[in-house]
């Protein structure tokens, strides 16, 4: 990928460009380009003025750039690649994006599972980060025989480096704002108001960055921040009455614990509500572990980040920088491993795009305004409200899995000369790939599963082929939607065995298991049975002919079939009682057998050659669900 600014003689348009391989373009260079251009839809590409994206075929270099490396820019590369020196790759990456906001180092497989439980503006610098270092500042700042007032002078051009250094992204300078107004005002005033400095805070970004309107990255920071700046009172309800003499001490640290671990616990879940909508219009979906996530993991990062910046002031010492390595690792390989462990919980993720999700919001919605204009309700009601919401809301989903559709939802893809079939029984999202040689039709996938059929994963990822390009697409898909296990079949050649080495180094960059798969192998989700895909070899095909199908106990559903199987009778009376055919792209050439075969659907190719009416045509980029019995 390269961003590039065209300049067409009026004005200069800055464009995303995109090509399969190496252009070996390089900053500041003068380049001529060929390719097919459309207006960008991703919302943070258009947060960062990026107004098209270009696939391109062929470029070339006109002229070398000489651009020069900004100066915190270099200091932020050498700063990373001394942090990974030291603590070493895994822990050094996540040290790089959590401190420094470089996010690009972090592995897939971290950031989808910090997706999954709601804790990946965690992997964005923002307050909470700011907070932490802040108070470390502070605190180094106490031992020097100087005034407060100076410590807060000498605070804000720490800040302004911070936020230099980091890149100024979206999430940090709202923080900084925010912070700047605070130390402004305790040196001019000696009250400080939350939402002025927030609104302030955004009111500056908006007017020196206007394509941050387009940022989802901001408003999710802006309304969590703006949840607990409003419930700011009533964040740590629980408090006793010490008295003298019976050992206060005790119940002092009992008090400071227990305020700690339920401000933690209600802070993520104000944060949590008031990103609601948000994560609605955008996303479709919202971890329910984000609270329990926020309460064990945010301690670990509380401590890691002094920890980390250690490393930067004192890493150079062989003595320290052994220790600090150590206590890092473990403290970060805990944490990476316990967010791991929360994302595999089926419910983790649960969809808002369910139809009964909209009333159950506008509840939500309707209780906070209560909250907010009467004085009754207490901190206690609140968590009660919201302990029977959630109950509520996962028995109207579990209700909803099971009962109104007790089905299996079929989705039929093409893309073309690729077809795919996905369909969700009971809680469980099933993904067959079939590829006919160019890239694999995998990013829409996660669309489907995400808006269609309300899941948050895909449990099942039945590859056909082993063909070197599933490296690549597994990568993209795998960054867009979380895959639990892949299935592949035996490699039958030493170009297949290349590319199953290709794509087993995912399976610990991703997170993904890989399962491979004999002929005649099937795989069973309660009572229901895919027989795994089988390739056949025909005499005058240049193409394997795959063949797979799904049942549910004694019922037959769908059968999977390229139309050149019409050469084998024995084929089609073994598979005649399936009432929904599905015809792959590679039929285009059996016009007869296509025309005559039962009720189903044409793919590709093989759609051009339907004339009878019981049959449903799907062309190139079109889908369209089928419910079966």
């Amino acid at each position: 990928s390269y961003i590039i600014a065209v300049d067409n003689g009026k004005k200069t348009v800055i464009c995303l460009c995109e090509t399969d391989r190496t252009a070996g373009f390089g900053e500041g260079d003068r380049v001529r380009i060929k390719g097919k251009a459309s207006p960008v839809e991703e919302t943070y590409e258009r947060s960062e003025g990026i107004r098209a994206l270009i696939m391109f075929t062929d470029g070339e270099t006109i002229s070398c750039g000489k651009g020069k490396t900004p100066f915190f820019s270099c200091l932020n590369a050498r700063l990373s690649s001394f942090l990974i020196e030291r603590l070493g790759k895994d822990t050094g990456s996540f040290a790089s994006a959590v401190l420094l906001g470089n996010r690009n180092l972090v592995s897939p497989a971290i950031k989808m599972n910090f997706r999954v439980i709601g804790f990946s503006h965690v992997l964005a610098v923002s307050g909470l980060h700011l907070s932490v270092l802040i108070s470390f500042f502070n605190l180094f700042l106490h031992f020097l025989p100087i005034s407060k007032r100076k410590r807060q002078i000498l605070l804000i051009p720490a800040i302004v480096c911070f936020v230099l250094l980091t890149g100024a992204s979206a999430s940090v300078v709202r923080a900084s704002i925010m912070f700047l107004f605070f130390a402004v005002s305790s040196l001019l005033w000696e009250d400080h108001d939350g939402l002025t400095a927030l609104l302030g805070a955004l009111a500056l970004i908006l007017f020196f960055s206007p394509f941050s309107l387009f940022d989802v990255g901001l408003w999710l920071s802006f309304s969590a921040t703006l949840g607990i700046l409003l419930f700011s009172s009533c964040l740590s309800p629980v408090h006793f009455s010490v008295r003298r003499g019976n050992k206060p001490v005790f119940f002092m640290i009992v008090n400071r614990v227990l305020n700690t671990v339920i401000s933690l616990f209600l802070t993520a879940v104000v944060a949590s509500i008031f990103t609601l909508p948000i994560l609605y219009f955008f996303y479709g979906n919202v971890s329910v572990l984000a609270p329990l996530a926020s309460l064990v993991l945010i301690p670990f990062l509380t401590v890691l980040l002094p920890l980390y910046l250690l490393t930067l002031l004192i890493g150079f010492w062989p003595f320290a920088a052994g220790i600090l390595s150590f206590v890092c690792r473990t403290l970060t390989d805990t944490m990476l491993r316990l967010a791991e462990r929360f994302s595999e919980w089926d419910v983790a993720l649960i969809s808002l795009s369910y139809p009964f999700s909209r009333y159950f919001l506008m509840v939500l919605a309707g209780f906070f305004a209560v909250l907010l204009l009467t004085p009754w309700m207490k901190p206690k009601r609140a968590l009660v409200f919201l302990s029977a919401f959630i109950i509520a809301y996962g028995g109207f989903t579990y209700h909803y899995e099971m009962t109104v559709f007790p089905v299996v939802r079929t989705e039929v893809m093409n893309t073309g000369k690729n077809d795919a079939v996905l369909f969700r029984y009971r809680g469980r999202t099933v993904a067959i790939d079939v590829s006919g040689g160019s890239y694999a039709a995998m990013i829409p996938y996660s669309d489907v599963v995400y808006d269609d059929f309300h899941a948050g994963y895909i449990d099942v990822l039945v590859l056909t082929h082993c063909h070197t390009y599933h490296a690549g697409t597994l990568a993209k898909l795998g960054g867009r939607i979380k895959i639990k296990t892949v299935l592949y079949p035996e490699p039958q050649s030493d170009a297949e065995k290349a590319c199953v080495e290709k794509m087993l180094l995912l399976s610990e960059e991703y997170g993904i298991q890989f399962v491979s798969y004999r002929e005649e192998a099937s795989v069973g989700i309660d009572d229901l049975t895919l027989r795994l895909p089988s390739r056949l070899r025909l005499g005058r095909s240049t193409h394997d002919v795959i063949v797979f199908s799904l049942d549910c106990g004694e019922e037959k559903l769908l059968c999977y079939a390229g139309s050149g199987l019409s050469e084998l009778p024995a084929f089609w009376n073994a598979y005649e009682d399936y009432p929904l055919w599905i015809f792959g792209s590679h039929g285009a050439l059996y016009k007869a057998v296509v025309e005559s075969a039962p009720p189903g659907v044409a793919l590709g190719e093989a759609a051009g050659y339907i004339v009878g009416t019981d049959v449903t045509t799907l062309s190139d980029d079109r889908t369209e669900r089928i419910l079966t019995p």
